[in-house]
């Protein structure tokens, strides 16, 4: 009734447990690693951890990464939960420092910044941000953009402007109603 050819899968041959080079599972999916590692006869352990460079399920480290392994050994894999979001702080209407101080308490960083005339805003004060506050799916390091007041544009005071009614050149004319000089050739009432 029984076969002596042992019909129930394992096999007393020392080949199979031979050990063989560790497989690399960093940058591929935990589905595929956790395939791999069944055909292999190697266990998975995994943790989790935030990452902004390896995508949501996919493996950041493993340990051991290099030598050998037996059949039934452990690999241990840190899968990525993606990066981590952050909130966007309103920055508009304070100053740069507090803003400065808002962004870093939120995990972001303080991207570039231009400056502008504002008839709103005092000098020093954000007037604009990019991302907007609120944006979701922002993830934390994100660099958030600003536009800081340099305050209210400075009057020109221009005294050779032409559109100035108190013109003191004596040579115009006050009155530009004057009427055409009747001996000009080129009046057309000029018989």
């Amino acid at each position: 009734l029984f076969n002596s050819n042992n019909s129930s899968g394992t096999s007393d041959n020392t080949e199979d447990s031979k050990p063989f080079d560790v497989p690399n599972f960093v940058g591929i999916s935990i589905d595929d690693a956790s395939r791999q590692a069944a055909k292999l006869n190697l266990n998975i352990q995994q943790s989790e951890e935030y990452s902004k460079d390896v995508k949501k399920g996919y493996i950041i480290s493993q340990t051991p990464n290099t030598g050998e392994v037996e059949k039934g050994d452990t690999i241990n894999v840190v899968v990525s939960l993606g990066g981590k979001e952050a909130i966007v702080p309103n920055c508009v209407g304070i100053s740069y420092e507090k803003a400065k101080k808002l962004i870093e308490k939120n995990n972001l960083k303080v991207g570039s910044r231009s400056y502008e005339y504002s008839s709103v805003y005092e000098e020093g004060v954000v007037t604009w941000q990019n991302p907007s506050p609120g944006t979701s799916g922002i993830l934390e390091n994100t660099t958030v953009d600003l536009i800081i007041s340099k305050g209210k544009k400075p009057q020109q005071n221009n005294n050779n402007n032409n559109n100035n009614n108190n013109n003191d050149d004596p040579d115009t004319p006050d009155d530009p109603d004057t009427p055409d000089d009747p001996s000009d050739p080129d009046n057309p009432d000029n018989p």
